[in-house]
């Protein structure tokens, strides 16, 4: 299943529910749906994300954007991001960005939540060790 990425200048592009990126094309008066290449970011040997660059025309210039496939993919299935959110992954797992595995999240809270568990892990830790 696919659905529609409803961003300025990324028409016919859509999110698939297998958590890939979509280009719909007129090919010799043929319409096609093919898959785009992802690129990855990453932090030291562990990937931080995997995002697309994409090319846009708009009116007299043009110019590149390189957006986060999680972003577009979790915008197409639930909605678009809101001002101080950001994409989480249920598992962890920032290679996996199929709509049923990312969720939005406040990002303030998402730290407090992160604080709270390394404060559990802390005191788990200290009580295992005695």
């Amino acid at each position: 299943m696919y659905k529609p990425i409803e961003l300025p200048n990324l028409k016919d592009y859509y999110a698939g529910n297998d958590g890939e990126i979509y280009k719909y094309k007129c090919i010799n008066d043929v319409y096609v749906m093919y898959k785009l290449n992802p690129q990855f970011t990453t932090k030291g040997s562990k990937v931080k994300y995997v995002h697309l660059l994409f090319d846009c025309k708009e009116k007299a210039h043009s110019f590149s954007m390189q957006l986060p496939v999680c972003y577009l993919i979790c915008g197409a299935y639930h909605g678009f991001y809101k001002p101080f959110h950001e994409v989480k992954y249920l598992d962890n797992n920032p290679l996996n960005t199929k709509p049923s595995n990312l969720f939005w999240v406040f990002e303030q809270t998402e730290k407090k939540i992160d604080k709270l568990r390394d404060q559990l892990e802390k005191i788990k830790n200290k009580y295992e060790n005695k």
